[in-house]
This record gives C-alpha cells, sequence and structure tokens, in this order.
C-alpha cells in the first residue's frame, strides 16, 4: 500500500509540474460560434449543462457555446434514425450503440483522419500510438473524438467478509475454494433470517449481451466488451470458438445445477442485483468497485452493523487464469456530421477539441475554475471542500466530469473525491476496499479488452445470430436445457444464417486496423 501511495503522489508531482509549465499548449478554437450537440445523458450529470461552470468558462475563454439536445439511452437508436430521416443533422452527434459506420454509410458524419493530423496533436497525444487500433473502425479510419479515463480499475470481484467469517473460512482464491465458499453460502442461513434457500452465493448483472462475463475471464477467455469476441492465438474469433469455451459451460451449467448460480441469471439486471447487494440477499459479485462502499454502508444502516463487502482478487480458474476486464479508456465518444462540415465548422471543433485534450482544457474538466471550485495550493489544484462533501456526488452535482460531453479525467481529480482528501490508513473499511478494488488488488488481472469490430455483417446480423440466437443457446445451456454438444450443433447452424459472415468480416477489419 505504501509503494501504491508513493506511485499516486508522484503522478500528482508529474501533473502539477505539467500544469505549472504549461505543458500542452492550445489557442482558442472559435469566435463567438454555436455547435450543436445530439448525445445521451444519464444520471448523476445535472441537466441543464450549458448553466455549469465548465460550459460558461468554455464559452468565455474559447468562443464557443455548446448548445445540447441530450437524449435519454433507452430508445436513442430510434431517435438517431428519427433524426436522419429529418434530415436536419447536428454538428456533432453521440454515435451511442447505432454504430459509427452505419452513419457513415448513410453519409451523416465524417472521417477525423486528415483534420486530426492538422489540428489535433494534443488528442492523438493523448490517445497514443499503443491504443491507436482501438481508436479506429473497422475500415481502419477514425470517426469519433472519445473521452478519455487512464484509470484500469472500475469492476471488482468482492464477496461478503462477514459470511465467511461467520462460515469460518478464508478469502478463496482457487476456482476450488470459490466453489467450497458457494457451497458454504448456499447451505446455511447467512443473512440470519431463518430461511436457508433465500441466499444467492453469486449473482451477476445481465447487461445485454454481457451475461456471465466476469466467469467467462476465470476461463482465460479475454472477451470484448460485448462478451462476443476475443483474440486467441492473434485470431479475432468468437469467444464461442475459443477451445475452452466448452469447459466454461459444463462448469458454469454445474454451478447452476447446485444452486450456487443465481437462477435468475439471465434476465438479472444492474438494478436487481444492487438490491440484492443491499438487502443481504448476495454473497458474492463482480461489479463496480464503489458498490463495495455503498452497499456496506446501505447493508449496516439496514440493521446489519457487521456487514462488509470486500473487494478482493478475480477467482483463479480451473486452468489457473485471472483476469479482469479493464476499464474501456474510450468515452462517450463523438462525430463530426456532413452538416457541420459543410458550415465549415470542422476545423474549429477539431480546434477545441485539441485545446479540451490540453492541460487547461484537463484542468477545467476536471477541477473547473480556479477560485469558484478549486484553489491552488502548493502548485496543486485542490478541490474546495464543498465539492467534496459526498465524495463523487457533490462533485459531479457541481457540473465537473461532466461525462456525458466526453474529455479527460485527471487522475489526481479522481483521487481527491475518493478519498475526500483523507490519508488512505483514516479512510473507513469501506472505503479502503472499493479503493482497494480500483489501485491494487486487481493490478496483475487486467487485461487489453478487444474491440468489437461493428462491420457490416456485425450490424446486419447481430439481432438475429447474437443477441436471439447464440446468447439464447448460451443460456439454455447453462440453465440444462440443453447439452453442450446441442449447443455446439445449434451454433454452428447459426453460421449459415450470418455468422460467418461475421466472423470472416471481423477477422478482416482486425488485420487492417491493426497493420
Amino acid at each position: 500500500m505504501k509503494k501504491m501511495i508513493s506511485v499516486l503522489v508522484l503522478l500528482s508531482i508529474a501533473v502539477t509540474a505539467s500544469w505549472a509549465t504549461g505543458g500542452r499548449q492550445s489557442t482558442a478554437a472559435g469566435s463567438g460560434q454555436e455547435i450543436s450537440i445530439m448525445a445521451t445523458h444519464w444520471a448523476p450529470y445535472p441537466l441543464p449543462a450549458e448553466d455549469s461552470v465548465i460550459f460558461k468558462a468554455i464559452e468565455k475563454n474559447q468562443g464557443i457555446k455548446f448548445k445540447f439536445d441530450w437524449r435519454q439511452a433507452t430508445d436513442y437508436n430510434t431517435q438517431i434514425a428519427t433524426t436522419l430521416a429529418g434530415g436536419k443533422l447536428p454538428d456533432l452527434l453521440n454515435p451511442g450503440t447505432y454504430g459509427t459506420i452505419p452513419l457513415k454509410d448513410e453519409g451523416a458524419i465524417i472521417a477525423l483522419d486528415d483534420l486530426l493530423q492538422k489540428y489535433g496533436q494534443n488528442i492523438l497525444k493523448a490517445v497514443g500510438p499503443d491504443r491507436m487500433a482501438h481508436w479506429r473502425e473497422a475500415d481502419g479510419h477514425i470517426y469519433t473524438i472519445a473521452g478519455i479515463v487512464d484509470i484500469p480499475g472500475s469492476y471488482s470481484w468482492m464477496i461478503r467478509k462477514d459470511w465467511l467469517d461467520k462460515v469460518n473460512l478464508k478469502e478463496p482464491a482457487t476456482w476450488d475454494e470459490w466453489v467450497t465458499v458457494w457451497r458454504a453460502f448456499r447451505d446455511n442461513d447467512m443473512n440470519g433470517d431463518g430461511d436457508k434457500s433465500n441466499e444467492i452465493p453469486v449473482a451477476l448483472d445481465k447487461d445485454g449481451e454481457r451475461s456471465l462475463a466476469a466467469l467467462l475471464w476465470a476461463f482465460g477467455i479475454r472477451s470484448s466488451v460485448d462478451t462476443q469476441f476475443c483474440v486467441y492465438n492473434n485470431r479475432y474469433i468468437p469467444v464461442y470458438e475459443h477451445p475452452r469455451y466448452p469447459d466454461f459451460l459444463k462448469a458454469v451449467a454445474g454451478l447452476y445445477k447446485e444452486g450456487i448460480l443465481d437462477r435468475e441469471f439471465s434476465t438479472r439486471s444492474q438494478a436487481e442485483l444492487f438490491t440484492l447487494m443491499d438487502s443481504g440477499l448476495c454473497g458474492s459479485t463482480m461489479t463496480w468497485a464503489e458498490r463495495a462502499s455503498i452497499s456496506t454502508t446501505t447493508n449496516r444502516q439496514g440493521g446489519s452493523p457487521q456487514a462488509f463487502w470486500r473487494t478482493i482478487a478475480p477467482p483463479k480458474g480451473p486452468f489457473g487464469d485471472q483476469n479482469i476486464q479493464a476499464r474501456d479508456w474510450k468515452q462517450a465518444g463523438v462525430s463530426i456530421t456532413t452538416a457541420a462540415e459543410k458550415a465549415g465548422k470542422a476545423e474549429a471543433i477539431v480546434r477545441f477539441y485539441d485545446y479540451w485534450f490540453s492541460d487547461k482544457g484537463i484542468e477545467l474538466y476536471s477541477y473547473g475554475v480556479e477560485g469558484q471550485t478549486f484553489d491552488y495550493v502548493n502548485g496543486k489544484p485542490v478541490l474546495r471542500p464543498e465539492l467534496l462533501a459526498e465524495s463523487f456526488v457533490s462533485y459531479r452535482t457541481a457540473g465537473l466530469q461532466y461525462a456525458p460531453f466526453n474529455g479527460i479525467w485527471a487522475e489526481d481529480a479522481y483521487m481527491q473525491c475518493l478519498t475526500r482528501g483523507v490519508p488512505y490508513n483514516q479512510l473507513a473499511d469501506q472505503v479502503k476496499s472499493f479503493y482497494d478494488g480500483l489501485f491494487t488488488i486487481n493490478n496483475d488481472y487486467f487485461f487489453d479488452v478487444p474491440d468489437t469490430l461493428k462491420t457490416e455483417a456485425y450490424n446486419r446480423y447481430r439481432a438475429d445470430v447474437i443477441t436471439g440466437g447464440v446468447c439464447v443457446l448460451r443460456d439454455r445451456c447453462i440453465a440444462g436445457q440443453i447439452t453442450v454438444d446441442e449447443f455446439t450443433r445449434q451454433y454452428q447452424g447459426l453460421k449459415t444464417r450470418g455468422f460467418q459472415q461475421i466472423i470472416d468480416q471481423g477477422a478482416a477489419a482486425y488485420a487492417v486496423i491493426n497493420k
């Protein structure tokens, strides 16, 4: 822990030195220009954004006023389709899950390669050559300017440490030890409510196609964000063709049959998972590390003073693999539309984002305005106490790190929010657990996440052969409704309905973006 804190101190010194010496510089991007943007908005970020300290400063210092058209993510794809049909495009558009390639094919957005080379050197530097392949789309071009979070931790496995103590078991490490713990949670009345049948030893939320992703990783299958693809022997393939996938199916089906795995694994939403955690009905999970702190506090306030969600290293699978997905560094990308290009705004937009990715832009996004939301203390930006009163809640309520509008989040600002300026050894145990899940216990197990290559075939056939096809087969196999052999046979049948085209085009796109 001392080593980790030392590293963070050095990082903070490095960032401070960069600001103090000017670092990456940029000039004003526009002169009274208005830039319209259509994007998704989600809690806990306040509305309207235009009134926040960040956007007032942008208008004052950069001469650009942003006009937002915020939409909810629920039916965003339909709203994009309606906007395209209406023929009136904003200047900036968040592609969301609609996809950049379909937008490009419909003539709605432009490639940014040349503009970035001319006016976006800070942007290119922030992404860096090692991440360039992850930035390009399947056709080899760049279509979005993405926000960047250079903090790899976000998720963590966690376990009810007080339940472990109750059954006199240590924190599990190997696969067999995890199974032993899960059986103990199943067979005992862990929450003391008199019912031994309502505890769920391991529950994981279903986020679209991502069902049971955290268990997949324990079998050495390092999947894409949607849990559909992986890179094996330098080949881009569906996870279903990884040689260990049958072993994963057999093992997880066994957990389901034993009553260890959540019976609602195929439909459990994230909100429902959080309710289980907060209600003393779940013994272990893999989710946002922050939930270790939130759910511990909620359980204690609800009458379980010994409750403690302890973040823990990911399970070591039967073959010795330990993996956890790193945070996707790309956040809330925006594309420049053909309408903006025709209006002569494309250059000003890229020049603005080049400022936004400079040291001064990072400072504004992460800390706000000196004298209003932060002060310099010994040459370092320090957020004012009222912005840290409720950790990330009060910080975001003030409009800082406005994630729906992509930028670069300084790690030092993140740390100030997390710890509220309190040294590690003085933090509450649940906050230490959150901290550990982000910065210590998972460091050796992060893997670089392969991209989901959204080729023409992927966009065309996904709903039929992936969402409504192989994912349904997977869930039926785990629930014991079909055998592993039957799963494999039916999966092969999906190839004639478009899956083989997805595979072939994905392999070709992987070769293009990694050349």
